[in-house]
C-alpha cells in the first residue's frame, strides 16, 4: 500500500474514512489541479451519502485491504486497521506493504449505519 493511498484512506474517515471521499484517491503524484480533485472528492461523497443507509457491511476476509475500501467498501467507515505488529495502518506514510483482511468488526453482513465505526484486521499473507 502506498502512501498516497493511506493518505486518502484517512480523508473518506472523516468523510468515511478514507479513499478520498468513498472511491477516490488523493494522489499527491496526480496531474489533476487540486480543483479537479477536490470536486471528484465531493462527488464521491454525494454519491456515498445517496446510498440507501443502512447497508450490510460487506465480507472484506481473504481481499486485500486496498481494494476492499475502494469504490463501495469506501462508504464504509473504517476506523481502524490493524497489521500484524498492531499499528493502525491508516496512519502509515511511506510505501508499506500489501495487507489482507482476516477480520472484521462489525461481522459481514451486519448493516450498519454511514457513519458506524468499521474496525479490520490484517495480515501479510493472504488468510493470515
Amino acid at each position: 500500500m502506498s502512501a498516497r493511498f493511506v493518505g486518502a484512506v484517512s480523508v473518506c474517515a472523516g468523510l468515511m474514512i478514507g479513499v478520498t471521499a468513498c472511491g477516490g484517491s488523493t494522489n499527491s503524484e496526480s496531474h489533476a489541479p487540486a480543483s479537479s480533485t477536490a470536486t471528484t472528492a465531493a462527488s464521491v461523497a454525494d454519491q456515498c451519502h445517496a446510498k440507501p443507509w443502512p447497508l450490510a457491511l460487506p465480507d472484506w476476509r481473504g481481499q486485500r485491504f486496498d481494494a476492499a475500501i475502494q469504490g463501495d467498501g469506501a462508504c464504509f467507515h473504517v476506523t481502524t486497521a490493524t497489521a500484524p505488529d498492531g499499528h493502525n495502518v491508516l496512519f502509515d506514510s511511506g510505501d508499506t506493504p500489501t495487507y489482507f483482511v482476516v477480520d472484521q468488526t462489525p461481522a459481514p453482513g451486519t448493516v450498519v449505519s454511514e457513519r458506524q465505526p468499521v474496525t479490520v484486521k490484517l495480515a501479510l499473507t493472504q488468510g493470515g
